[in-house]
This record gives C-alpha cells, sequence and structure tokens, in this order.
C-alpha cells in the first residue's frame, strides 16, 4: 500500500511544474502579494483581479532570493538590489549599497534595522542614518533564514547555528542538524521558521537554539503556518500541529489526492484531482466547486483563498467570484503598455521618458444611503380583537412617509509615485480608512544617494532624526527636510555631514502607567470620559486598574484620545515581558495578561503606550492643522563626522505647550575596534539644556566588546527635576531624576552563558533598583539547564503615609530553575518512545512592605511532559501548583491535565481524552474552590479498514464540567479528580454523530447532544443533507432541533441552486420555523426564490451581477395566523467597469399589514488605482 501511495504522489506531483510550497501569501486589507518562488502577483480585493508585480521600471530585476514581511512592508532580495514595498501605500523603493554593488542573500529586520546575511558577510543597514555596515560571519555557511528580535540576529544553516548580539557585536556558535537545504522549502512567520523535506517538517522557535523534528507518514505536500499552528497536507490527510506539539487529524473524509490547500480564516480550500473541497475548521462543514470548464484538465499550481478563489495555473489564472458564483480567467502576463499615458491594472501610468514615470495605486470609495423612518400618521382606525376588545391602530390611509438621507461619505487610500531613473521618487499619500487613527496625510521626496537634499517630507512626521537619548521621539503633522553632503567617509558608508530640521504640531505623546496586580490579568488601560480636561503632569498615580491620563493641560478634549496598536509595551519587575505573554485589544482599550505569564501578585507591572488625539468627527474629518494637539515643535540637527570612528552631533529642539522651551542637544559618539586584539569600544556621551528652565540633563550610553567572549553595555541619564522634553519624562514614578541600565554577559563556552544585569531609575515618586544573575547549560542532546536570581528594590521618595507606591512591595527576591528538552534522545532510548519533551520550572519568591520587615513568600512549580510512544500518540501531562502568598487570600493554586491524542491508532481511530483540574485554598478564611474539566472524543473511519466502508465515519464524546466549593482547605487526592467537595455545580454533555458520503454525491452529517446542568436537561440534534448532482445542481438541507422536554425549537430549510444559464442562476427555498414555551406557541414559513443573473467581460464591463430576492413570510402565534404575510424583496446591483469602478446597490423593500412598511437603498461606488 504504501508502494501504491509513493507512485500516486509521483504521478499527480508531476503534474505541478511549482510546488505548492515555495508559495507565499502577505496580505495587508484588500492587496495581497502572491509569491510563487520566482515571481510576485498583486490581488485587490476591489477590483478583483491579479496582475504581476512590476518592481522596477527601470531595471530587471532578476531572481528573487528571499521575501520577508515586517510591520506592514514587504522587503525582497533580488539581484537587482533590494526593494521595500509600504503594504498601506504600495510605494515601492529600492535600497542600495554605497559601493552600488547589489549583493543577495536572506533576510530579516527588526525595528532599528534591516539586515542581510551573504555565506560569509552579515550586513546591517540602519533605517534611520541610512548607513550600511558589515560584519564578517566567522565561517562561509549557506543560511536558510535569518531572523532578529532587536537584540540578537540568529543565522540559521544546515549543521550549525550562529547567534549575533547587536550591541556588543560578538558571535555565537551552536551544532545544528536538518535535512538538506536542496530539497527543502522554509516558511517563515512571525514566531517559528518551517523546514519542510519529504515527510520531515522541522520547526525552529526563535531564542531556542533547537529545532524539532516532526514526521508524517506520507511526504507532505502543502503547509499553512498562523501563529503557534501549523496545518499541512499529504496526498490524503490534512494535519493540524498546535504548538509544536500535539498532532491532530482533521475530520475530512478525503476521496482523491490532495494536491494543495489554503486557509482563509476558519475555511481551508483542498485542490484535489477533480475538485475542490471546502472545509470549515470549526463547524466540520464542507461544501464542493469544479475547476473552471476551460480548466478541467489541467491542475492547478497553487490555490489562494481571498474574498475571491483563485487558482494559478502555469500560463493562466482563474478567479471564482463568490458572489456571483461564476468563473472568469486572465493570463498570466505582464501588463506592458507601450503608450505614455495608460490605465492598467497596475493602475494608471504616466511614462515621460525611459525610467520617468508616475504610478498612482489605492483606492477611493464613497457611500450614501436612502432609508425609510418611519409614517406620521394623522388618523387613527378602530379594530375588535377576538374578545370583542377594541384595538386602536394607525390609519395607514392618511400618513405621510419619513425619509432619512445619508450625504455621501469619503474614504480613500491613495499613493501618487513619482520617479527617476537615479531612483530619486516624490510619494503623496492619503489615507483615512483606519478608525483608530487620524486621516494620514504625506508628501515625502527622496533624493539619489550622491544628492545633498536626501529627503523633504510634509504630513505626518516624527522627530527621529534628533537620535537623542534625552527625548523620545514623538510624532507631529508638519514638514521635515534632511540635507546630506555629496561627500563620504573612505572607509564606511556614512556622509561627513547631514541637517535635518522639522516643525509642526505635535499629535502623539507616551503614556507610562504602572498597573496593581489582578488575578484575572485583565487591565484597562484608556477611558477617556467625555468633556474631560486633562492635566499636564510628569507624576504618575495608580488605582485600582492603572494610572491616570497624562496629557496637555492646555488642551480640551471631547472622546479623542486614541490609544495607539503596536506601541504598548509592558514591565515586570524592571524586565520587560515578551509579546508572546500578553495581548491588546483596541476596541476595548484593555490589556490581558496570560496566566502563564512571570507575574505574581507582588509584581511591579509598568506599561507604556502612545495616544494619539482623534479629530472630533473622527478620521472623516480631515485636518491639516490639528485642532487637538500636544503643542508645537521646531528642532533643527546636525552630524558632523571628520573620521570613520568619531561624529560630533547638535540639535536645538523648541516646545511651544503653556510656555515655550527651547533645549540644546549635543552628542559625541565615539568607535574604537581592533582585531587583535578583539576589541569594541562605543561611546556616546550627551548634554542637553534648557536656557528658560535654566534645567539640563545628560546622558551617557557605552557599549563595548572586550574579546570573543565578554560583551558589556552601560546607559544612565540624570536630569534636573525642572527638566521636560517634547514628550513624557516618566518610567511611571514621576519625572526622572536619575536612571541607569548595566549588563555585562561572558560565554565560559558558547553553550555556558553568563549574564549579570542591574538598574536604577530615580523620579520623583519613587525609585527602583534592580539585580539580576542568569547563567545555563545548553548543550546539544543533553537537557538545557537554566538559572535566574534576582533582587528588586521599590524606595518611596515622598514622607506620604498614603503614597499609593507603598501598596506594592518594599524589597523582591526571586529565583528561577529550569530544566528542559524538546526531544530527549536519553529518555527516548531508554523508555523505547519515538520522543520525550518535558519542561519543569521552579520559581520561589518573597517580599516585604514599606512598613514590614517580615517577608512573605510565595512558590510555584511547572511541569510538562509530552509523550510519543510512536508518532501517532500523544500524551500531554501539565502540572502547575502555587503556594504562599498568592494575593487575594489565595494561598495555594493547584491545576493539573492530561492530554492524550492518537491519531490513526490503531487504524481507522482517532482518540482524544482530556482532563484538567484548577483547586484554589484559602487559608485565611478555610475556604477552597476546584473547577474539573474531562472530555473523551473518538471518530471511527471504517474506510480505513476496509475501501467499501469509506463512505461513512462515526464519532461520539462525553464531556464533563463541575465546579465546587468548600468551607474547608483539607482536600485530598481524590478531591482533585473528583470535585466532589461542598456545593457543586455540574454539567454533563454526551454527544453521537455520523457522516454518511455516498458515490461523491450524497452527503449526511448529524450530531446529536443530551446535556445536563444540575437538574436541567437539554437535547439537540443538528442535521444536515446535501445533494451534489454536478456543477450546475445541488441541494441542500438543514434541519435543527432543541428541547428542554418542555419546550423545544425546531428549524428546517431546504434550498435548491440551479445554475440555469451560464449567466443565471436560481435559488429556490423554503424555511419552517417552530417553538414554544410558557408563554406561546409561535410558527414561520416562509418561501423563498433568488435569482441571480451575471456576466463577465462585455465590451466596458468587466463584470455585472444583479440578484433579486423574494421572500414571503407567515407567521402564527397559539395557532392564529397574520392577516397579511410580510414581503421582503432585495435587489442588488454590482457593477464593475474599466478601468477599475466598481458600482454597487443594494436596495430592499418591505411589506406588511396589508401596506408598505419601509424600504433600504445603499449605494457605493470604488475607484480602484
Amino acid at each position: 500500500m504504501r508502494k501504491l501511495l509513493l507512485i500516486l504522489i509521483l504521478l499527480f506531483t508531476s503534474l505541478i511544474t511549482a510546488n505548492p510550497l515555495s508559495w507565499q501569501t502577505f496580505s495587508n486589507g484588500k492587496i495581497s502579494w502572491i509569491y510563487n518562488g520566482t515571481s510576485i502577483f498583486i490581488y485587490s480585493s476591489d477590483s478583483r483581479n491579479v496582475y504581476p508585480l512590476v518592481l522596477d521600471q527601470t531595471r530587471t530585476t532578476g531572481a528573487i532570493h528571499d521575501i520577508i514581511e515586517y510591520e506592514q512592508a514587504l522587503l525582497i532580495s533580488t539581484d537587482a538590489g533590494i526593494y521595500q514595498i509600504d503594504m498601506s501605500t504600495q510605494a515601492i523603493e529600492r535600497i542600495t549599497f554605497s559601493d552600488d554593488i547589489n549583493r543577495t542573500g536572506k533576510l530579516a529586520s527588526d525595528i532599528d534595522y534591516l539586515w542581510l546575511s551573504t555565506d560569509d558577510t552579515l550586513f546591517r543597514f540602519d533605517k534611520l542614518g541610512r548607513e550600511w555596515q558589515s560584519f564578517s560571519v566567522p565561517e562561509k555557511f549557506a543560511k536558510c533564514a535569518i531572523i532578529s528580535d532587536g537584540t540578537t540576529v540568529e543565522c540559521l544553516g544546515q549543521k550549525m547555528l550562529y547567534t549575533f548580539t547587536i550591541g556588543t557585536e560578538k558571535w555565537n556558535r551552536f551544532a545544528s542538524d536538518i535535512s538538506s537545504f536542496d530539497s527543502s522549502y522554509f516558511i517563515k512567520s512571525s514566531r517559528s521558521i518551517t523546514q519542510i523535506s519529504g515527510n520531515r517538517l522541522h520547526i525552529y522557535v526563535p531564542n531556542t537554539q533547537i529545532w524539532e523534528l516532526i514526521k508524517s507518514d506520507n511526504v507532505i505536500l502543502d503547509a499553512w503556518v498562523e501563529s503557534d499552528i501549523t496545518y499541512f497536507s499529504t496526498i490524503d490527510k490534512v494535519y493540524k500541529l498546535e504548538k509544536n506539539t500535539v498532532l491532530k487529524q482533521l475530520d475530512i473524509n478525503i476521496t482523491e489526492p490532495i494536491m494543495s490547500f489554503t486557509k482563509n480564516n476558519f475555511d481551508m480550500c483542498l485542490s484535489m484531482k477533480s475538485r475542490l473541497m471546502f472545509y470549515n475548521t470549526t463547524k466540520s462543514e464542507f461544501s464542493f466547486l469544479d475547476y473552471p470548464p476551460a480548466k478541467e484538465d489541467e491542475l492547478p499550481e497553487k490555490v489562494v483563498y481571498k474574498s475571491d478563489l483563485l487558482l494559478f495555473y502555469k500560463d493562466a489564472i482563474s478567479i471564482y467570484n463568490f458572489s456571483s458564483k461564476t468563473w472568469s480567467g486572465i493570463e498570466a502576463k505582464q501588463n506592458n503598455s507601450q503608450s505614455k499615458i495608460s490605465w492598467t491594472d497596475a493602475g494608471p501610468m504616466v511614462q515621460y521618458k525611459p525610467g520617468f514615470y508616475t504610478n498612482i495605486k489605492g483606492f477611493v470609495e464613497s457611500k450614501t444611503s436612502l432609508n425609510s423612518a418611519g409614517f406620521i400618521h394623522d388618523s387613527v382606525r378602530v379594530g375588535w380583537d377576538s374578545l370583542n376588545n377594541p384595538v386602536y391602530a394607525p390609519d395607514s390611509t392618511d400618513s405621510t412617509l419619513l425619509v432619512k438621507w445619508t450625504k455621501p461619505d469619503f474614504i480613500a487610500d491613495v499613493n501618487i509615485h513619482t520617479a527617476d531613473a537615479d531612483g530619486r521618487s516624490l510619494d503623496i499619500s492619503f489615507s483615512n480608512t483606519n478608525s483608530s487613527v487620524p486621516a494620514t496625510k504625506l508628501a515625502i521626496y527622496k533624493g539619489a544617494s550622491g544628492d545633498i537634499i536626501q529627503s523633504i517630507r510634509a504630513g505626518t512626521s516624527e522627530t527621529d532624526i534628533m537620535k537623542s537619548k534625552l527625548s523620545t521621539p514623538v510624532s507631529y503633522e508638519g514638514l521635515q527636510i534632511g540635507l546630506d553632503t555629496k561627500s563620504k567617509l573612505k572607509d564606511r558608508d556614512r556622509k561627513i555631514a547631514k541637517i535635518g530640521a522639522g516643525i509642526g504640531y505635535i499629535t502623539s505623546r507616551s503614556i507610562w502607567k504602572v498597573l496593581k496586580y489582578r488575578p484575572d490579568g485583565n487591565y484597562q488601560l484608556e477611558s477617556t470620559p467625555v468633556d474631560t480636561l486633562l492635566t499636564t503632569s510628569d507624576s504618575t498615580s495608580i488605582d485600582s486598574l492603572a494610572v491616570t491620563q497624562i496629557t496637555d493641560s492646555s488642551t480640551q478634549t471631547k472622546d479623542t484620545i486614541q490609544l495607539l496598536p503596536g506601541t504598548v509595551r509592558v514591565w515586570v519587575d524592571g524586565v520587560e515581558l515578551d509579546a508572546k505573554y500578553f495581548a491588546f485589544y483596541r476596541l476595548t482599550n484593555s490589556l490581558q495578561i496570560s496566566m502563564d505569564a512571570p507575574v505574581d501578585p507582588s509584581s511591579l507591572i509598568a506599561v507604556t503606550y502612545k495616544v494619539q488625539p482623534l479629530p472630533r468627527q473622527g478620521n472623516k474629518e480631515i485636518e491639516f492643522k490639528p485642532f487637538y494637539n500636544f503643542g508645537e515643535t521646531f528642532y533643527g540637527t546636525g552630524t558632523i563626522s571628520p573620521l570613520p570612528w568619531l561624529s560630533v552631533r547638535g540639535g536645538v529642539e523648541t516646545i511651544k505647550k503653556d510656555a515655550t522651551q527651547s533645549i540644546v542637544n549635543l552628542a559625541v559618539p565615539v568607535e574604537y575596534r581592533k582585531e587583535n586584539p578583539d576589541l569594541l569600544l562605543k561611546v556616546t556621551p550627551e548634554y542637553s539644556f534648557n536656557p528658560q528652565a535654566k534645567s539640563s540633563a545628560g546622558a551617557i550610553d557605552i557599549q563595548s566588546r572586550i574579546g570573543k567572549n565578554l560583551g558589556i553595555t552601560f546607559n544612565g541619564l540624570v536630569a534636573d527635576t525642572g527638566f521636560s522634553t517634547a514628550d513624557t519624562f516618566t518610567r511611571g514614578f514621576g519625572k526622572i531624576k536619575n536612571e541607569y541600565n548595566f549588563s555585562a554577559n561572558y560565554n565560559i563556552t558558547p553553550e555556558i552563558p553568563i549574564t549579570y544585569s542591574q538598574h536604577r531609575y530615580s523620579a520623583l515618586s519613587g525609585t527602583e533598583s534592580g539585580y539580576n544573575a542568569q547563567t545555563g547549560v545548553h548543550y546539544q542532546g543533553f537537557p538545557f539547564l537554566d538559572f535566574d536570581i534576582s533582587r528588586v528594590i521599590l524606595d518611596d521618595n515622598l514622607n506620604d503615609t498614603n503614597d499609593l507606591f507603598d501598596s506594592i512591595f518594599h524589597v523582591k527576591d526571586r529565583f528561577m530553575i529550569k530544566l528542559y528538552e524538546t526531544s530527549s534522545p536519553y529518555l527516548a532510548k531508554l523508555t523505547h518512545f519515538q520522543k520525550v519533551k518535558y519542561e519543569l520550572t521552579h520559581t520561589q519568591y518573597r517580599y516585604n512592605s514599606f512598613f514590614d520587615n517580615n517577608f512573605n513568600s510565595g512558590r510555584s512549580t511547572v511541569g510538562k511532559l509530552t509523550l510519543n510512544p510512536v508518532q501517532p500518540v500523544s500524551l500531554i501531562l501539565n502540572t502547575e501548583t502555587k503556594n504562599g502568598d498568592l494575593g487575594n487570600n489565595l494561598t495555594s493554586y493547584i491545576a493539573p491535565s492530561i492530554q492524550l491524542v492518537t491519531v490513526e491508532f490503531p487504524r481507522g481511530v482517532n482518540f482524544m481524552g482530556t482532563y484538567s483540574s484548577v483547586a484554589n485554598k484559602y487559608a485565611d478564611i478555610d475556604s477552597s474552590t476546584i473547577a474539573v474539566n474531562r472530555q473523551l472524543t473518538l471518530t471511527l473511519r471504517p474506510g480505513r479498514w476496509h475501501n467499501k466502508l469509506g463512505w461513512f465515519s462515526l464519532n461520539g464524546s462525553l464531556k464533563q464540567s463541575i465546579n465546587a466549593s468548600d468551607s474547608s482547605c483539607d482536600l485530598s487526592t481524590g478531591d482533585y479528580l473528583t470535585g466532589a467537595i461542598g456545593t457543586q455545580k455540574k454539567q454533563f454533555d454526551k454527544g453521537a454523530g455520523f457522516n454518511i458520503f455516498l458515490n461523491e454525491t450524497f452527503f449526511l452529517s448529524n450530531q446529536n447532544t443530551w446535556s445536563k446542568n444540575d437538574s436541567t436537561e437539554t437535547f439537540s440534534s443538528n442535521n444536515n443533507f446535501k445533494f451534489y448532482f454536478d456543477s450546475k445542481n445541488n441541494w441542500n438541507n438543514t434541519v435543527n432541533f432543541a428541547t428542554d422536554y418542555d419546550n423545544y425549537s425546531f428549524k428546517g430549510l431546504t434550498e435548491y441552486y440551479w445554475r440555469a444559464l451560464p449567466w443565471l442562476q436560481l435559488k429556490p427555498a423554503f424555511e419552517l420555523t417552530s417553538a414554544n414555551d410558557s408563554s406561546a406557541s409561535q410558527q414561520t414559513f416562509s418561501p423563498l426564490l433568488e435569482a441571480s443573473l451575471s456576466m463577465n467581460k462585455w465590451h466596458f464591463i468587466r463584470s455585472l451581477t444583479n440578484l433579486h430576492s423574494l421572500k414571503v413570510l407567515w407567521n402564527r402565534v397559539d395557532n392564529v395566523p397574520d392577516e397579511h404575510p410580510k414581503l421582503e424583496y432585495v435587489f442588488m446591483l454590482i457593477l464593475h467597469t474599466l478601468p477599475n469602478i466598481t458600482i454597487n446597490n443594494q436596495e430592499s423593500f418591505t411589506f406588511s399589514n396589508g401596506g408598505f412598511s419601509s424600504f433600504k437603498v445603499n449605494l457605493q461606488c470604488t475607484i480602484t488605482f
């Protein structure tokens, strides 16, 4: 059988010219960039079209060597250089080297730098200074990918892995062992790098120095990576891998070979031998779609699933429109126009002469609506009910219809890009599509590398060109200019002199808050009340949730303050928290810290983020001079670099808020490098002076490497209490007085690193001091062992017994030890298991308060064990315990869990069993609570036992949840397992169902659930049966029933899809609902008829869809029918014309009680460039 499968794989994959694994899709809003391994296509959901991307109008870009996405930008390494695409504006910039040599390799990016790695050199591009710097790799080797987190760059190869510490420029080497690159495909995401080769899947998580191996039963043909979940397919199965640990097979009845697949949210599309299958991963529902008639004998290379379905063939692209349910095709060729003025799918283009052109990208959209708003009735008529009682109702024969009209709005996202053959460009951009931020207006000119004028910027800008440690950059609306000398240093990519200046209205401000611990981990960051006058303050207070807001006293806002997504950062006990431990929810402005984050009740939690004022009318109000702002700024800066190792930077910044203040800044960066002995020293002293306030501040930044193993960094600042900047000058304890950060790291060997760090932040309201030491032993093939010990001291600088900082702690000590292996060869050999993975972490802490020298203590232990006796079987055991002072009277927390998952073991059987318990003890009040959850799920596929039984599958489940509490802390082991204590609340669910799939024509799904919640019992049954006759005829039926054995509800729906003609689709349907409860019984009968007319490519019309829907609804309550049925008519017209104009008109009319009731008309026009 295995040989037969291999033959099938070779047979069908030979029909595909490009492996689906070589494709990648990057999306931002309505635009998607689709990379097939050699070229890039652009898809727009507005124009519903696909066209090849032209990276450069003046030169041939050649092969693409790498492509990555970072912060809404695509970075592409080609033979012609590196290109950056702004995914919001679609503007393209070519990033060149100063010697005009085009280098290719693997790319990575972080907030400050772009990285390019060749076989023997790592290149760093400073995004702000626009300078390249090179670092020799200790040994030459081919790399599959590089990653940067802003602190460390990791260069990944087949037999080795090198890490490069950015601050100290120090290299470390680690052993690695993955499959050969020759037959491999790599998928890079924000959280992992996945290598796929044959039936082997290697996954690398950044900063672990370990590749995890997963094996499949067959060759992996396609894969999809999102967050911590990886989906991959073989020729007859689709798998889901969660957190590189739990492997599950999706319950899809596969009847023919899978060639590739793709995902769109919860929906999956599988490209199979004869047709396409759609599968919903949450509802386990699926449907089918035939390939386009002209391509029935050719398999697509790749399927891409967005608002349309895209099939990529060798020489053509087919697009399926879900609205009109029609296919359209385009040829996969370049949009080469010989005309000087053209408007193609790539947008309007004006070509002045070779290399000189203007291109417009984006869209402009306007919406308006006309709706009925009821009637004004001039008289009343009298009727009689069944009991002969008078009933008074408005007389519709004499009434006036009220109509509400919405003025047309304006939404646009447009970029006008003009460029010449030497690399100069002018971009004019406008966007008001993001409701969270004001409309973005920007005009930016970029000069060529040898020009004096490097940049001129008007609109939304930042003061980051100041490069000052004493002032955080702020956003503003205004002007900015940058000038460079033509001459540059001989031995370094740096201009001898640079000048920059800017002026504008400040539109952003940093907020620092100190948060009180919450057991649920949820913190509200912003809640701006209406008509709030915000006061100026660099001091900070805390309440039950967070610190009050900080803005300007001169600025009055009315619900205009918006928190900027992507700017939230969190510190716990002086150490920045990894972003994987928290999430920010923009709609509620809330921060959620996960339960497994290194946070305890005594933790000092600080958070910072940026806020921005919105205009009174939101982003629809276009302001070139923002009415709401945080003041004005005027600044200028200049840098002189007479030598490669020496620069002098000076600047002046004037800030106009409540009063006008000027700050004079001077910095002198010095660098010293020597290869023998290996030595690096970078020192940047800086001084700022405010003549109006007669206050000053000084800072210093030191980065050093002594030898190959020792790195030292130090930064600090001292400021007068009267010193202020354009942004908030605080870390959450009021105005900063002085602070420093020191770090030293030494490698005994690369596998045994030692790090010591300490910091001190002193401000008006408090001082935080921290000391931390870390070490570890990380030898490949052996258990990894980490140690971490720290002390944090918080001093109250004010003699105020009511100071809210007193409620945190005074001194806190913490110790952590961690033992882990992602795959233990020794335990696997000892147990004869295929894989053993474990992690054991123990943490102890103690703390005291300002008014009590006695220490309170706590501890936690987390154990994680994953066993794979064989590949299809996973046994996961996790336990977390906490003891001591845990806050809110909690003294003990125990949470054991176990999960057993089998995939095709035994053959045709998938099983999942889970058990989890959470027990809390409150010793002070002698009480406890327990929550227990247990679940068993079984899926049987008899077709895996015998081919003739492949037409059905069975599933069953048992699920129980228990929540109990008791006025005792004395819990036994049995209590943890059963939850049988004190007062209990129980819910028990039993589920059973089946799927029947006959001849690929008939499908029946049945799922039944019996539930008991304490004394209440319910039953529900969901049924769906489909008849798939052919591509023109299919019949779908749904029957759902639910009851609590006293009342019931029933809903039945039958729909028939019939494509009568290529341009006409009909859908007759009938819906029946019935329900009764203690108050009444009700039934509705609803026949429906939909007619959809569609056409493609007729003269100037690209596509036309016209939908008519008529629904009649009869309602009956307690066997008394309505006197008249309710009628609903819907008309929809979607017209897409050349060059790229879309008109969408939707109208609905309702008739009830024998007369006209209401109407709605919506009209939308979109012009796509």
